[in-house]
């Protein structure tokens, strides 16, 4: 049970091809505090990227942004077919105050995650995985 709560290298996104890939043939979900990128894979699990700019903060800020999204993607994906390559993209235009505090909204980046997750993997194995 342990091992299933890690988030593991095959997990991650990291080459420049397949975030190119994404990019290209990927679909889109936006929100007010970032941009979700995504595309099936034939793996059998889902990975996933954060592409943070240097305009969202100092390193500190953006390591702790991805630390965040890591772990709502961590705790939050059910590992049922079908499989996809998961991107988000923080938006630099996060609110002053947010960015200030070295705080991103966590409680709607979830539930905005949850709405995309259940729809998209509920329309995936409704159209024959």
């Amino acid at each position: 049970m342990r091992e299933t709560l890690r988030f593991g290298k095959a997990q991650k996104i990291k080459k420049r091809s397949e975030i190119s890939r994404l990019f290209k043939e990927g679909r889109r979900w936006e929100c007010s505090c970032f941009v979700l990128i995504y595309g099936r894979n034939a793996l059998g699990w889902d990975r996933f990227g954060v592409m943070v700019s240097r305009r969202l903060g100092n390193a500190v800020m953006r390591n702790r942004v991805k630390r965040v999204f890591r772990e709502m993607f961590r705790l939050n994906i059910k590992p049922c077919p079908p499989f996809f390559d998961i991107l988000i993209k923080p938006r630099p235009g996060m609110g002053a105050a947010q960015r200030r505090a070295g705080m991103i909204n966590a409680a709607e980046q979830s539930i905005f995650f949850n709405e995309w997750l259940g729809l998209v993997k509920a329309e995936g194995s409704l159209a024959g995985g």
